[in-house]
């Protein structure tokens, strides 16, 4: 049977194949389980907002605003979706945001690119101030979600043999539950 973790992992490969493309020209969808039927999607874009130049990242949905991470540095830009324009920026914790999410005890947690960290932070004075802290030391942390029970956060390691992926499940004070191998794009 099949860990909700790898289940997890794989439909976020579908995800990802589905909307990005494949990784390697060698990729298929029927490697992805789509030979059953699934059909990939349409995306409708239902609003253009416009954003300066920067190396934007991760995205959150906070129920009205959008959170866009810049990474090499640059602040998270909070943007109104309706009024299309930034209503707030916060500066980093470290030197590239990857991305953010809300979890327990209304905190943010930041993965950072650069730092290999992961990061508890509050917001204070217009800047992510961290009180917590933990190392990917040697992956580089990407995507992070919280699920109101559990952090996934998604981490890449490049190495001789290729680049290698992983999906780790974290509880809220980011002890190690299960750590998969994503090897679909491998």
């Amino acid at each position: 049977m099949i860990s909700s973790l790898k289940r997890a992992a794989v439909i976020s490969s579908v995800i990802v194949f589905v909307c990005l493309g494949p990784a390697h020209p060698q990729d298929s969808v029927s490697e992805l389980g789509m030979e059953k039927g699934l059909k990939p999607f349409a995306v409708n874009i239902l609003k253009q907002i416009p954003l300066a130049k920067g190396y934007h990242e991760g995205l959150y949905l906070d129920g009205k605003r959008v959170w866009v991470s810049n990474g090499e540095g640059g602040d998270t830009w909070i943007l109104d979706a309706s009024a299309g324009e930034v209503v707030e920026t916060i500066k980093p914790p470290g030197g590239f945001t990857e991305a953010l999410t809300e979890g327990p005890g209304g905190k943010y947690y930041i993965t950072d690119w650069l730092d290999k960290k992961l990061y508890a932070a509050t917001v204070e004075d217009g800047k992510f101030v961290a009180d917590a802290v933990t190392s990917f030391e040697p992956a580089f942390p990407a995507g992070i979600i919280w699920n109101g029970t559990n952090f996934f956060v998604l981490t890449w390691t490049r190495g001789s043999l290729g680049t290698k992926f992983h999906l780790w499940k974290l509880d809220g004070y980011f002890k190690v539950i299960e750590k998969v191998n994503i090897r679909i794009f491998q």
